[in-house]
């Protein structure tokens, strides 16, 4: 087969991918010694090794594969095609989802621009993109793909300003700013002279909440939270996190300790999260890192619900295992128990849970210090 762009050739081996149900990019370019281009690749998603740094690699070392053969006149020929893939393949009704598929039309990306600075949330969006589009199969993108990763640029220096006038009218006021790649702005934090005060009285613990966009309207707000010696909630620092790309957890994590005088917590919680594990390992490597009790009950109710809902006395015993305090060898009894009497012994989330039990079960945490915080605060307060 003969095509005559790079973009036709493309297109109709992704037509082929989403009816076999995988994924496709383009890799392996070859050039002649003028510099034009003489040969490319394009691979299935799962080509390669994945790598040591990578979450949740989906690489397998794929072999499938077409290779083009570029003339001088700019004519792609198909030179060699490997079809068998080693991996399991998506279902029709899931390869709209495949990255490769997920490529937005011009009209769309110009709706999507219109309607966001209307100030339409992403979810309106993405409901009357699937409208016009009879059915969610058709829109080329999911969720993720349509949320803003970055603050408009008016509103980056309207925040700008504002958090520079505070610092001039308080030079105790701290602030920063955190560049991605492409020079944007990505992330901020903040703090003031009473939080830091407040945090070398009382920042033993402290609280990261990253679950405000979820829980609220999709800002990605995220607190660092204690408490005083009345039990009154206290805020340490705050930040806005819109780009959560690897470097942007440790840069938050050491600019927080920076403006806190280098002080580490004893005892820090969050919610998990591999990123933000690793970067309180890189940065609070002296502090004890603790799973919020709360968001995990959260996260049972969404992964087990099925459970839940067949055996309403699920979450019931599954709290007893989460506070027993007598023993390690009680808390692996109890925990077996209920693995064994749900039909748990499978389930990977439950696995997962189970080799973090270190960080969230009660019988564990007798050496930590928790100032009465045994979880993060409640949003409302």
């Amino acid at each position: 087969m003969t095509f005559d762009t790079e973009k036709e050739a493309y297109d109709f081996h992704n037509s082929y991918a989403r009816s076999v149900g995988f994924s496709i990019r383009k890799c392996h370019t070859k050039m002649r010694a003028d510099g034009t281009l003489c040969c490319k690749y394009f691979v299935c998603s799962n080509e390669g090794q994945p790598a040591a740094k990578q979450r949740a690699s989906t690489r397998s070392d794929c072999k499938a594969r077409v290779q083009f053969n570029i003339s001088r006149e700019g004519i792609w020929t198909v030179q060699k095609v490997e079809l068998d893939h080693n991996h399991f393949l998506v279902s029709p009704d899931k390869a709209h989802m495949l990255r490769s598929q997920r490529r937005l039309l011009e009209s769309d990306q110009q709706i999507m621009s219109q309607m966001r600075k209307k100030g339409i949330t992403t979810a309106d969006i993405r409901r009357v993109l699937q409208q016009g589009s009879a059915g969610a199969e058709n829109v080329h993108l999911l969720k993720k793909d349509s949320e803003k990763k970055y603050l408009q640029p008016s509103y980056a220096q309207a925040l700008l300003e504002y958090l520079k006038n505070k610092q001039s009218e308080n030079p105790s006021f701290f602030y920063a700013v955190q560049l991605d790649d492409d020079g944007r702005i990505a992330n901020f934090f903040w703090t003031d002279g009473q939080a830091i005060v407040d945090y070398a009285c009382f920042g033993d613990v402290v609280s990261f909440d990253t679950t405000f966009k979820r829980n609220r309207s999709e800002m990605p707000f995220s607190p660092f939270v204690g408490t005083n010696h009345h039990k009154q909630t206290i805020i340490f620092g705050a930040a806005l996190i819109y780009d959560e790309f690897s470097e942007s957890f440790p840069w938050l994590f050491q600019t927080f300790l920076t403006a806190m005088s280098g002080k580490q917590p004893a005892t820090i919680f969050t919610d998990q999260s591999s990123e933000i594990s690793k970067a309180i390992g890189l940065v609070f490597s002296n502090s004890s890192h603790c799973l919020c009790l709360r968001h995990i009950c959260h996260n049972v109710v969404k992964h087990l619900s099925n459970g839940i809902c067949n055996h309403p006395q699920f979450l019931s015993d599954f709290k007893k295992c989460v506070y027993e305090k007598r023993s390690i060898v009680c808390f692996d009894l109890k925990w077996k128990e209920l693995v064994s009497a749900y039909n748990l012994q499978g389930n990977t989330w439950m696995k997962n849970l189970s080799a973090l039990r270190e960080k969230w079960a009660a019988v564990y945490c007798h050496d930590s210090f928790y100032a009465d915080m045994i979880s993060i605060q409640n949003n409302e307060s």
